[in-house]
């Protein structure tokens, strides 16, 4: 991969991160390995979208947002980190269009080698698209196979958003096919949420 075919891939992504996470919240609930519910939020913001991409700027992260949203940012912008970890990031990351929107997988970190910045938690797919979080924001991202980050793979069974202006939960991306009409319905009725500690 050249650094020219690098910056059409981030100005595609750009795009999908603006359009889907760029200050919003998302919530994915759980059930742990008790057989009980959990919450993890992650929250996206303007920052975060540099630590995606893998490459290294002497741009700050708010900057290089800028420029790249507004197709301003050149090739002398930027470069590659030496270990590869740019480009396995770049594989993927356009596959964030899709991501909440597919079965997931939820765990925390097992140190794997390429996580390089050793987040806490770690949500994937079977598509080799790994996010890893530090508190509640996104710190870095894999191509990689999500069983092979985590300690304990746990099914998303739903992802709901919202901006981080509103208060709650209303909109569902995703509820997985295993969950029945009753939890469903807990959770539509804001039962489940009630009981579930949000800031888990």
């Amino acid at each position: 991969m050249d650094k020219q075919k690098a910056l059409e891939i981030m100005k595609n992504a750009i795009k999908i991160y603006e359009n889907q996470y760029i200050n919003r919240a998302i919530l994915f609930i759980y059930k742990n390995k008790s057989g009980e519910l959990e919450t993890f939020e992650g929250v996206f913001k303007r920052h975060n979208f540099l630590h995606l991409t893998g490459v290294q700027t002497n741009k700050s992260p708010n900057n290089f947002y800028k420029l790249l949203l507004d197709e301003r940012l050149s090739l002398n912008d930027f470069s590659f980190q030496k270990n590869g970890n740019t480009q396995r990031k770049l594989q993927v990351i356009e596959q964030m269009g899709l991501f909440l929107k597919n079965p997931l997988i939820i765990g925390y970190s097992n140190g794997h080698i390429y996580l390089e910045k050793n987040p806490e938690r770690v949500i994937g797919n079977n598509k080799r698209l790994v996010l890893g979080f530090e508190k509640n924001y996104p710190l870095t991202l894999l191509n990689e196979d999500i069983k092979k980050c985590t300690i304990a793979d746990l099914k998303v069974l739903f992802i709901l958003d919202k901006s981080l202006g509103e208060n709650e939960y209303n909109n569902f991306l995703y509820i997985d096919k295993s969950v029945n009409k009753d939890l469903l319905k807990k959770l539509k009725d804001k039962e489940i949420l009630e009981k579930i500690n949000l800031n888990d």
